[in-house]
């Protein structure tokens, strides 16, 4: 195997070092968990490596020259990150773990599965008259998501995914404390199945009541008491998860193998910048999607407000986690070690105690990388379609590397710069071509974004749609947004007070 002429991070490098190595190296000061780490400290691994003194001389397992050599070729191309080989198969033997989550559609009508399912819905809502003070009543879960204060929630940064995978588990947990009901897991709507199960549209599923008022921070009744959630019907949030394309953002997430080109808004566009010369974060892949389908679901659904508070949540969002799972399957980061050398930047979201809490759970971040510790497993739908990795985008090359522009008529169009904390609510970026819609995309935030500890974080991004030239050759591009409202519907909102975004269009390149 080795030398190898041409190797790359992720497709080679990653795997030159064991677990010991990294316990060790990270004693010294080197990190080998992750690629800036290595990148950083080449030399000097590249000198421990040539000399024997890594790993250890008394562990006997000195690199062969040739190994060495390999390493040295990665140096000498100027440290390629490249893109990880997939691993298509899933384990062939049954899950051990004791919350196997499966395909709703998979329930069948009047199963025993489906009906303990109803009874630990049924139960927690029940709660909420019973033991209000209850932490296991619908109520008290739900409102951990968003409303009622305390804010807690996390999107568009990568604690989402992590924050959301202890949600799940609180979530099930409450289900499980119902008497009768102690092995009850929760199964995934999977968006991209072209269906909404019926069952969603059945009590207790079709809807939640309030049992008391809910404010939002700037004292606005956002539910009465009795007033009921709402959702679009079947019909309409199947045409807008088309409409959305939300299918094609789900493939360019599975198809990335860098965790932050996956996640979606922890990487940035690199020909996008800010005035003070800062990369905006690029709105793309798994939250984009995520966002999209919170969009399409509404109106409840559509806003973070209340929307954990309608009962499709459950389901909608055990399928992003699902989907997390299945990339961490795909690229070799189930576990915590692993994981880290998928990140292209810092892994200090994962590491620093500091930032790393995922309130209000006693967990962290890297708390919820393995699921196979938490004893949670997901059976993924064998139809699936899994695209071939892919290159990200690319601003500039090594000219020894060079650029190739593919010969697929391919445009991507960018709106950079939307400030998205002068935007009350959820909103939706339409594309136009000579007036008419080409594409578009929704982000899905508070009604009260300025007062949202993870929205002020950062309030400008960009988000970019890739295009077919035809579409919109010798056409005057043009973009539009709109603001949801409770009902669900879209009002306009001028671009002029969002920052008044750009136009940016680009030619597809990889290298």
């Amino acid at each position: 195997m080795h030398p190898i002429q041409h190797p790359t991070y992720l497709a080679n490098i990653r795997f030159l070092f064991t677990n010991g190595d990294m316990g060790c190296m990270q004693g010294r000061g080197i990190d080998l968990r992750t690629y800036q780490g290595v990148k950083f400290d080449a030399n000097r691994i590249y000198f421990n490596v040539r000399e024997g003194s890594m790993p250890p001389p008394h562990l006997n397992r000195r690199w062969p020259a040739e190994q060495v050599e390999t390493f040295y070729n990665w140096m000498r191309d100027g440290f390629p990150r490249g893109v990880a080989l997939q691993l298509r198969e899933l384990p062939s033997s049954a899950s051990t773990a004791s919350r196997v989550r499966r395909n709703l559609a998979d329930y069948a009508e009047g199963s025993a599965e489906l009906e303990k399912l109803r009874t630990a819905f049924e139960g927690i809502i029940k709660l909420d008259a019973d033991d209000p003070d209850n932490p296991n009543a619908y109520f008290n879960v739900a409102g951990i998501h968003w409303l009622p204060e305390p804010l807690h929630c996390r999107h568009h940064e990568s604690a989402y995914n992590p924050w959301h995978r202890a949600y799940l588990q609180k979530f099930e947990d409450a289900l499980r404390s119902i008497e009768g009901c102690k092995d009850v897991t929760l199964p995934y709507w999977d968006i991209n199945s072209g269906d909404v199960p019926s069952v969603l549209f059945d009590p207790p599923f079709d809807k939640y009541t309030f049992p008391r008022a809910v404010h939002a921070p700037n004292g606005t009744i956002v539910a009465a008491p009795d007033d009921t959630t709402l959702r679009n019907d079947k019909s309409q949030i199947l045409q807008n998860i088309d409409d959305f394309r939300i299918g094609d953002d789900i493939s360019a997430a599975l198809g990335a193998s860098r965790w932050e080109d996956f996640n979606g808004w922890a990487g940035a566009d690199p020909w996008v910048i800010s005035p003070s010369g800062a990369r905006l974060p690029d709105h793309k892949a798994i939250i984009l999607a995520h966002d999209k389908g919170h969009a399409a679901c509404g109106p409840t659904m559509s806003s973070p407000n209340l929307t954990s508070f309608d009962p499709l949540f459950w389901f909608f969002h055990c399928n992003w986690d699902r989907l997390w799972w299945r990339w961490q399957q795909l690229y070799g980061g189930t576990t915590l070690p692993d994981f880290k050398t998928l990140l292209d930047g810092d892994a200090f979201w994962l590491t620093n105690p500091v930032v790393n809490g995922l309130d209000p759970f006693v967990k962290q971040s890297g708390d919820m990388i393995n699921l196979s510790e938490l004893d949670v497993d997901y059976l993924h739908p064998p139809e699936e379609k899994i695209p071939e990795v892919s290159e990200p985008l690319i601003a500039s090359a090594r000219s020894s590397e060079g650029i190739r522009i593919a010969d697929n008529d391919r445009l991507l169009i960018t709106i950079a710069g939307i400030d998205r904390l002068q935007i009350p609510g959820s909103f939706d970026i339409v594309l136009m071509a000579d007036g008419e819609l080409i594409r578009k995309m929704a982000l899905f935030q508070s009604t009260t974004p300025k007062l949202c500890p993870t929205c002020s974080k950062q309030g400008p991004f960009a988000t970019t749609f890739e295009v077919d030239r035809t579409e919109v050759l010798d056409r005057k591009l043009t973009a539009a947004l709109n603001i949801y409202g409770q009902d669900g519907k879209t009002t306009p909102f001028p671009l002029s007070k969002a920052g008044d975004p750009k136009i940016l269009v680009r030619v597809k390149t990889t290298t």
